[in-house]
């Protein structure tokens, strides 16, 4: 299912406590990376906004792991809270933490590009006439430098 209500109905339904009582919950459909797992807090509000969970933490890892020795789920952790097996990131995960740091560094460079444009724009509002303005233009290297300055300038009145 899809829908966060259902899945953790039908989940916390066979984890209810009952004596000699042992639940495995098998989860074809990847429910638990979409939502969490179906014992984490949610908070239910009619006026808050409706925003899909994360599949992946910050650093790009995922936020439920399943042991590869016990296959239980848990919260990220390098290690089983159930049984200690250390975990080794690989394969999908890997991918995830390089696709993160790939997107950060665009946003690095995006907002270097951006404060670049900015000091460009205050330097060319910093210029009070036509002979500034073609100064400036001539220093960046522009090919028609007059026109460039005459259409600053028209662009000013």
């Amino acid at each position: 299912t899809c829908s966060l209500p259902l899945f953790i109905q039908q989940a916390c339904r066979v984890l209810t406590p009952q004596e000699g009582k042992r639940a495995i919950i098998i989860d074809f459909v990847n429910n638990c990376q979409r939502f969490g797992l179906p014992t984490e807090y949610h908070e239910w509000s009619l006026e808050a906004p409706i925003t899909k969970a994360k599949e992946v933490n910050e650093d790009g890892s995922f936020t439920v792991r399943q042991c590869e020795n016990c296959f239980r789920c848990f919260k990220t952790a390098p290690v089983c809270p159930y049984c200690g097996h250390v975990y080794q990131v690989k394969g999908r995960e890997l991918r995830q933490m390089q696709d993160v740091e790939l997107k950060k560094i665009e946003e690095i460079k995006r907002e270097e590009e951006e404060k670049a444009r900015k000091e460009a724009r205050m330097e060319q509002g910093r210029c009070k006439s036509y002979a500034e303005l073609l100064e400036l233009a001539k220093k960046r290297g522009y090919k028609n430098p007059s026109g460039w300055a005459y259409f600053i300038m028209k662009g000013r009145r």
